[in-house]
């Protein structure tokens, strides 16, 4: 049941981590006007068969849902230790 709970607390984490990491201005000056993060991100691009264009844009947005996910679930577990650990301690 914890399971169940964590991975939903992660995915209703996904979306504001994914907007956080998205709009983060690092990021915006990495890939804007064809940046070096495009030219970084393109063995995965080749890997995965991209043609190019909104093929590499999906790929990048699949990628940072991935992240932001993993992100998510990592809070989300911290979080139930967190509170599993308050809660232990003020059972004594």
């Amino acid at each position: 049941m914890k399971m169940i709970g964590r991975i939903l607390l992660a995915l209703l984490l996904t979306w504001p981590l994914l907007t956080g990491i998205s709009s983060s201005p690092l990021l915006v000056h990495w890939f804007a006007n064809g940046g070096e993060g495009w030219n970084a991100l393109s063995p995965v691009f080749r890997a995965l068969g991209s043609d190019g264009g909104e093929q590499n844009e999906e790929i990048f947005v699949g990628i940072l849902l991935v992240i932001s996910f993993v992100l998510a679930l990592v809070l989300s577990f911290a979080f139930f230790g967190l509170v599993g650990r308050l809660r232990h301690s003020t059972n004594r």
